[in-house]
């Protein structure tokens, strides 16, 4: 009967190897996340500089080509936004990073879950083969009792047919 626990124990194998898979990816990803967002950053930084650029460019020239005092708007507008964008961005850093260790926290906590999982099985397979051990037990002796019992009647009916006999003429 323990035997049949093997599908269980196959299952928390599965279990605790997926949980290591995962958990394998988790610096990776937040390191290529952090990454991107880093560059996008930096990306950020020169938008900034090309926005100067352009706003300058578009000033010095506006008034001999009208259509550079809307590409100049537009680009100031663009400007004021990059602090916005920049500061999400820092914030999608942090957010990234503690997203990652909670993550590993969590996953550290199912390992955790399923190594006592592993424990309680092991005792309840162990508690089953206690009970195999202590009936198969039980079995021996009424087998024994059996016997004993057989040979008492065996002995029981010679003793009756010998009276019987001795009373018969």
């Amino acid at each position: 009967l323990p035997e049949r626990f093997g599908v269980v124990t196959e299952q928390i194998d599965a279990a605790e190897a997926l949980i290591h898979e995962i958990k394998a990816k988790i610096a990776d990803f937040v390191i290529r996340g952090d990454q991107t967002l880093a560059g996008a950053s930096a990306e950020l930084n020169q938008a900034g500089s090309l926005c100067d650029e352009a706003i300058t460019i578009c000033t010095r020239y506006m008034m001999r080509a009208p259509p550079l005092m809307a590409a100049r708007v537009l680009f100031m507008g663009v400007k004021s936004s990059l602090p916005t964008i920049q500061a999400t961005i820092t914030t999608a850093r942090a957010t990234l990073k503690t997203a990652g260790k909670t993550a590993d926290g969590l996953l550290d906590q199912s390992l955790t879950v399923v190594g006592q999982l592993r424990d309680v099985l092991d005792q309840v397979i162990a508690q089953i083969q206690l009970a195999i051990d202590k009936l198969v037990e039980l079995l021996v002796q009424l087998q024994s009792a059996l016997v004993t019992a057989q040979e008492k009647l065996v002995e029981i009916s010679n003793k009756l047919h010998a009276a019987v006999a001795s009373i018969k003429p």
